[in-house]
């Protein structure tokens, strides 16, 4: 969960600058869950979670201002220009390497002002291989990661060749292990208990995350205008 708070915190406060927030809408794509809509609670904000398969209810019961639709990254069921902002948080790792340029193209097809990418680098490799060896290879995820190669920044930004790019390293790459740990626990421990987990997000980004973001990044966020340069 705190993992998960680091990720989400730059694109939070990109969409909250906007001059127009919070009348915007947002596309999260692959989020597995509710994802920004967690953090983006004002009734104002539309919000679109895309994904391969809906998230239980019992996770998502407290968040009914989402909407939810399934469908491939691929090939989305959406008109150019449709959303102001298009998130896509720890999934690129997840598309295979073949699709991934045609994935990053539609994700920018359907964004309007900006899209908004989060994804580790292939730089972590040696972190998710000691995260692998200890706890045995039993996450899916970090499985997923080395079936698929962790992405290289340079190919990412490639594929928005023309467009205004933005660049900002997220986590430590040594610290995200201890932190990867701590946030199964808090999950455990804590579960989805709304109320809270907003407090602990509000307190974690104000004291936490300014100082996690040095050396070698576990993550990259990255911020593409979709206005041409």
């Amino acid at each position: 969960m705190l993992d998960t708070f680091h990720r989400y915190i730059p694109v939070y406060d990109e969409i909250r600058r906007d001059s127009n927030y919070p009348k915007v809408s947002v596309l999260d794509v692959g989020s597995n869950g509710v994802g920004i809509g967690r953090y983006l609670t004002e009734p104002e904000t539309r919000i679109t979670v895309l994904d391969l398969n809906r998230p239980p209810v019992q996770d998502t019961a407290s968040f009914t201002k989402v909407d939810y639709v399934i469908s491939n990254g691929i090939k989305m069921p959406f008109q150019d220009d449709t959303f102001d902002y298009v998130v896509c948080v720890g999934v690129i790792e997840h598309v295979e390497k073949e699709e991934r340029r045609a994935f990053l193209s539609e994700i920018t097809r359907v964004s309007k002002k900006s899209v908004l990418l989060v994804f580790p680098q292939s730089r972590a490799k040696k972190s998710e291989d000691f995260a692998r060896w200890f706890i045995r290879n039993k996450s899916v995820f970090l499985r997923e990661h080395e079936t698929n190669d962790l992405p290289k920044k340079s190919d990412v930004i490639s594929a928005f060749a023309g467009y205004r790019v933005h660049e900002k390293k997220l986590m430590n790459a040594v610290i995200w292990i201890p932190l990867k740990l701590i946030s199964s626990l808090y999950l455990r421990v804590f579960g989805e208990y709304k109320t809270l987990n907003n407090h602990v997000f509000k307190l974690y980004r104000s004291v936490v995350y300014p100082f996690l973001n040095f050396g070698t990044p576990y993550s990259i966020y990255l911020k593409i205008e979709k206005q041409k340069t």
